[in-house]
């Protein structure tokens, strides 16, 4: 774990020896936060929680006396160094070192009170979390609430609703929710912001997704209600949730709400999906074009998508020129299926010299020959007729097609514009194999054979005429 992350006590003990009470700061810990107890006096609850029946009684503790702090001084020292007079900076905290004088006097105070345990057991939660042990932080802490009604209320509430967040950091989501259930029988005077989000990621987790959903929306209303804005991982769980339900109509007004309340890339792109699960594939253009202008593309979909949703607009030449900026950018994979896509796009939009090479080169990245199909119909339609026949013919070899019959008939259609008969009426006679083309390859053969015989004619003809002209 990340030592950033870990609490930082110094000033923390001795701050609050009067009091007797030991607090914790605010942490972030795997995306949680843990509060301190400044941050518990912040705001009033907004409602009574449901698991509140009965507030506890008033606690009588007994003071923590000077012998107490004589035996924790030196692990304090070690968790909380003093800081130097002449700098004023304090020394990192040692809880490597602070751990086994802690543990002596954890596992050999006899004379301890529940309370003085309850005190031993925070420092020994605190120095085991920093020490990258969260299962031994959460059950030293399990230790100190064993001691109630021993300890204050406040920090029975308080360590209650941490171990609800740790054991969540430890993916254990239902003993998350238990702690979170037995925190609000304690009847907190506060409730945190984002309590109610942090049951809805454990529900979530557990795959609870309409428990989830009731929990984010609460989180979200008490926001509102206190004229806050509320949090963007809010609205980001929410809408997981209804698109995991595929429930994409609520995702988009929550994604259109997270675009308006934060303007951010991300967010757009992701509304732009949700218009494109919701068939409203004009705002999803709209929205995707304005992002590809704004030249915040950074993900090969994006590119791809908008290439789609230009072609089945009719607008094939500012799709290629998307296909050719995220190739160029290298965003986009220069294989066999993006480079068909741009080739295609230049075709539909009659730029015919651009496309071949870059149908070329697809097709010969492409383990079958269905581009060399393609290939061979622009080539054929640029007459290009030599071309045609060899990638038919490449395309026949790599196979793998859904019609020979096809591609049979781009050979005979370009032997018969080279004047090549035989060669068409082959591959026709071929393509009539194919039950899908039959009905036309018949047509076409008779057509060759009659251009055949029309031009052996005009041959022979021409022919009788040179003779005659001889012997006159």
């Amino acid at each position: 774990m990340n030592k950033s992350l870990g609490l930082k006590v110094a000033g923390i003990f001795t701050a609050v020896v009067g009091l007797g009470l030991t607090s914790l700061p605010s942490v972030e810990i795997a995306g949680l936060r843990l509060v301190d107890n400044a941050a518990w006096a912040q705001s009033p609850a907004a409602s009574k929680l449901p698991g509140c029946k009965a507030p506890p009684e008033k606690r009588r503790l007994k003071a923590l006396d000077q012998k107490f702090f004589k035996k924790v001084a030196e692990v304090d020292s070690l968790m909380s160094p003093e800081p130097d007079p002449k700098t004023g900076k304090a020394p990192e905290s040692n809880y490597k070192a602070a751990w086994p004088k802690l543990k002596q006097l954890v596992d050999r105070c006899d004379d301890c009170n529940d309370y003085e345990w309850a005190q031993l057991y925070q420092r020994a939660a605190v120095v085991q979390y920093n020490m990258d042990n969260i299962p031994g932080a959460i059950d030293y802490f399990k230790k100190v609430l064993s001691k109630s009604p021993h300890i204050p209320d406040t920090l029975e509430a308080q360590l209650t609703y941490q171990i609800a967040q740790l054991l969540t950091s430890e993916e254990r989501y239902q003993e998350a929710l238990d702690h979170f259930s037995k925190w609000e029988a304690l009847c907190p005077a506060v409730v945190p912001d984002d309590y109610f989000y942090y049951r809805a990621q454990n529900y979530y987790l557990l795959n609870k997704k309409d428990e989830a959903l009731r929990e984010v929306a609460k989180s979200i209303k008490l926001a509102k209600d206190k004229g806050d804005t509320p949090r963007e991982g809010w609205y980001k769980l929410q809408m997981a949730i209804h698109i995991d339900k595929e429930d994409y109509k609520s995702a988009e007004t929550v994604a259109e709400e997270l675009a308006v309340k934060f303007t951010d890339t991300r967010i757009l792109s992701q509304l732009a999906s949700i218009y494109g699960m919701n068939g409203k594939e004009k705002e999803q253009m709209a929205l995707l074009d304005a992002l590809y202008t704004a030249g915040v593309f950074d993900k090969e979909n994006q590119y791809k998508n908008l290439a789609y949703l230009f072609l089945g607009a009719e607008a094939p030449y500012l799709a290629s020129k998307v296909m050719k900026k995220g190739v160029d950018s290298k965003v986009v994979n220069r294989d066999a299926k993006n480079l068909e896509v741009w080739a295609v796009s230049l075709t539909q939009a009659q730029e015919l010299k651009k496309a071949l090479p870059i149908m070329e080169e697809a097709a010969q990245k492409m383990d079958n020959g269905k581009i060399y199909a393609t290939l061979a119909a622009i080539y054929l339609d640029s007459e290009k007729y030599e071309e045609a026949v060899s990638s038919a013919r490449k395309a026949l070899s790599k196979g793998g097609l859904r019609s020979q019959g096809e591609v049979q008939m781009y050979i005979g259609s370009a032997y018969l514009s080279m004047k090549k008969y035989d060669e068409s009426i082959r591959a026709l006679q071929e393509a009539v194999k194919d039950e899908k083309y039959k009905t036309h390859a018949q047509n076409l053969i008779k057509y060759v054979q009659n251009e055949k015989r029309r031009e052996e004619g005009l041959r022979n003809a021409n022919l009788g005429g040179v003779a005659q002209a001889a012997t006159e």
